[in-house]
């Protein structure tokens, strides 16, 4: 099919050549933009006798239309012009050149040659003499601009740029308003072939939401009909076109193609992938699955680059966001569910958790592969894998304090694996973990409900007293705390803590954590004696065993420095102790995580009751900000600094 546009339709021009001979196509009569492709394009071709340049770049950013106007533009100055499309037969060939000739390759007599659409360097000499003296101009999305470069000198394609992928569709559409045109412009890439095809669509059918609905569902409506004016066919052909090529290699390189649009559009870096043995799901039955070598796939990534869906650069390997954004509606039903199946595997190899036991090293590689997974649909998951590893993604989310972010997904999952391996140690997990982000948001209620259900399942399936049962016995006690059920919540911390003894040594983890929340129960209960002595007792056992800067730690010491402050005879100590453990914070997790803005908070306030005023209001504005926007302004921490506040003005 004719290949992109390069600037696509706008106004049309008064002086419009006929179609010239040679072979060249017809002008676009709404060309748009490109100013410094075609510069530079002249410069090379110009300056080049003899030689050849190459208009590289991805599917759809208009290499053949550039080429098609610098022709027209610059034709009185080029000397003749002969247009070869690849792949073309000997009898077009010399159709060409107006007669018969003996050499199935172009003699020497043309200006300039156009080859369309090559493969690869090798292929020109299926076309052009060696010894020819005419100047060649080769467009291509195939191969690296590496390749090419080795024996050319090459002028890369790029997409448009927002603005002006924005101002070509306001131009064809009027009445289309700047953030509807971004919103359009982005799903596609910026790419003009699919931006053409979209202005036929509104002019004909109907507006930019409509648009953006059938686009996601129905793609080939959009794009898959003929091609916009001056364009022989549309971008959902050139896709198929590229994917039909790829699956002749293997059918394997499509299946992870379509994986990695699934969790597009960002990069995969290629480096990030854990070395070792993984599964891949057969192509002959979902059910059967075999290993891979991570070499193997790494060595797929090349191949898949030179599609022209996907481009391979530094390491990082960027499928194109139009394929991103049509994937789910352009692929059949078996495609998608291969597609959904190898995602899983893809992201095993990719999970920092894989191989990177210490949890600091971890935190630093999450970030560059944590858009792929919070991509990825919890319900597109297969395999438990596939549910382990978007765990452990959302499970980094909360760490970091961003567990809204990952609530909704983490719910998603829970559902799924449900759906999938029912009261599975997998699943269990994810409960645990939604647990866990429930308690953070202070949805406490939900962690209640969700706590008790799992606490049942392990219970019935490794026993009362078998350590995953207790652990989740464990979590519950926070939750019930903050439902106003104390005593549930104590009684339920004294007998998680007698049956730990017999499993857990003594100064392990899961006690000590046992013994903290415990503390923040006696605190929320208002009695603030008893959390000052567990809690004391509790923080000397964590930073013996986990260390002064171990979130766990942490946690403690703040609801220890606010059972200080609550007391109102150990201010000094909550002072400390508070300004000791928000400067740990601030050095670990991060100067605007949640639980970083509570102690700041507790410090702020501490001080307030200490001296009567605020060590920093702006410091206590920010906190406050921020706290009322994670927790809203009921949540007990924000009523008591916006009183302080307000007290601190009109001490003033």
């Amino acid at each position: 099919m004719s290949e992109e546009s390069a600037g696509a339709l706008v106004a049309p021009s008064s002086t419009l050549s006929t179609r010239p001979s040679g072979g060249v196509p017809s002008r676009n009569p709404r060309f748009f933009g490109r100013e410094a492709v075609l510069s530079q394009l002249d410069d090379s071709v110009r300056r080049r006798p003899g030689n050849v340049t190459v208009l590289f770049g991805p599917l759809g950013v208009g290499k053949r239309q550039i080429a098609i106007e610098y022709v027209h533009a610059e034709e009185s100055r080029l000397g003749g012009v002969c247009w070869i499309k690849a792949g073309s037969s000997v009898r077009e060939r010399a159709d060409l050149l107006s007669g018969p000739t003996d050499d199935e390759r172009l003699p020497n007599k043309a200006g300039l040659v156009v080859l369309e659409g090559l493969r690869s360097c090798a292929e020109m000499g299926d076309y052009v003499s060696p010894d020819t003296e005419s100047r060649v101009l080769v467009t291509s999305s195939h191969g690296s601009a590496g390749d090419w470069q080795a024996w050319a000198e090459v002028v890369p394609v790029a997409p448009w740029e927002r603005s002006e992928a924005i101002g070509y569709l306001r131009a064809c559409v009027p009445s289309l308003g700047v953030e509807d045109a971004g919103h359009i412009a982005s799903a596609l890439g910026d790419l003009p072939l699919a931006l053409a095809q979209t202005v036929t669509w509104l002019e004909h059918r109907g507006t930019s939401a409509g648009f953006m609905d059938v686009l996601r569902q129905r793609p080939r409506v959009v794009l898959g009909t003929r091609g916009p004016d001056h364009y022989a066919g549309s971008f959902i052909t050139r896709i198929e076109d590229a994917r039909n090529a790829l699956a002749k290699i293997d059918l394997w390189l499509v299946r992870l193609l379509d994986a990695t649009a699934l969790l597009g559009p960002d990069p995969l870096p290629t480096r990030a992938i854990r070395p070792g043995v993984f599964y891949r799901p057969d192509d002959a039955t979902v059910r059967t699955e075999f290993a891979i070598t991570t070499a193997a796939l790494l060595s797929a990534w090349p191949v898949i680059a030179t599609s022209g869906l996907a481009s391979l650069d530094q390491g990082l390997l960027r499928v194109s966001p139009a394929y991103c954004t049509i994937v789910r509606g352009f692929l059949s039903v078996d495609d998608m569910s291969h597609a959904t199946r190898w995602a899983d595997p893809l992201l095993k190899t990719l999970s920092p958790v894989n191989g990177v036991p210490d949890r600091r090293r971890r935190r630093d590689r999450w970030p560059s592969v944590l858009p792929l997974f919070l991509s990825h649909d919890p319900q597109d998951v297969h395999t438990r894998d596939g549910l382990a590893v978007l765990r452990e993604a959302y499970e980094h989310m909360i760490d970091t304090g961003r567990w809204r972010r990952v609530l909704g997904l983490l719910e998603s999952l829970y559902r799924r694996g449900e759906s999938l391996f029912p009261a599975d140690s997998v699943v269990l997990d994810i409960g645990a973990t939604l647990v866990r982000a429930y308690t953070c948001v202070h949805r406490y209620a939900d962690a209640v409900e969700i706590g008790r259900t799992l606490h049942n399942s392990r219970a019935a399936k490794y026993g009362v007293t078998a350590s995953s049962t207790l652990r989740c016995a464990s979590e519950l006690i926070i939750p019930l705390g903050g439902c106003g059920e104390f005593v549930a919540a104590l009684e339920l911390g004294e007998e998680t803590t007698m049956a730990q003894r017999a499993v857990f040594v003594a100064g392990s983890r899961d006690r000590l954590l046992t013994d903290s929340r415990c503390a923040a129960v006696e605190r929320m209960a208002g009695r603030w004696a008893e959390a000052v002595t567990i809690g004391e007792a509790t923080l000397t056992g964590q930073r013996l065993e986990l260390g002064e800067q171990n979130p766990d730690t942490m946690s403690t010491a703040y609801e220890l420095g606010c059972a200080y402050e609550m007391s109102g005879v150990h201010v000094g100590r909550a002072l400390d102790l508070l300004a000791d453990t928000l400067h740990d914070q601030r050095r670990t997790l991060d100067r605007e995580h949640p639980d970083t803005d509570r102690t700041a908070a507790a410090y702020q306030l501490a001080y307030f009751g200490a001296y009567g005023k605020l060590e920093s209001a702006t410091e206590c504005r920010l906190v406050l900000e921020r706290l009322r926007r994670e927790f809203g302004g009921q949540d007990r921490d924000v009523y008591r600094v916006e009183q302080a506040l307000i007290a601190s003005k009109l001490a003033r």
